[in-house]
């Protein structure tokens, strides 16, 4: 997998795969990362969320509260 394969997810598994990928190369390419911090790495999403008006796209379907729940189960599951 490659950085640019999330234009290619379609699946639970894909979306799955993309976030191991994003793991794997925060610790191997960490030279690679701006923000090495997992607090570091949410302000940097909610940055550019907010800044970006590529996310206030009618093209796309975003459900936010379900994107909230993805990131929050990632505090509590082992």
């Amino acid at each position: 997998m490659i950085e640019e394969d999330w234009k290619n997810i379609s699946s639970k598994k894909d979306f799955t795969d993309f976030l191991k990928f994003l793991s794997e190369d925060s610790q191997k390419k960490k030279d690679e990362w701006e923000n090495w911090t997992i607090a570091d790495y949410l302000e940097s999403i909610a940055a550019c969320v907010n800044d970006s008006s590529s996310f206030d796209s009618s093209n796309e379907a975003i459900d936010w509260r379900f994107t909230a729940r993805i990131f929050l189960c990632g505090k509590y599951y082992e």
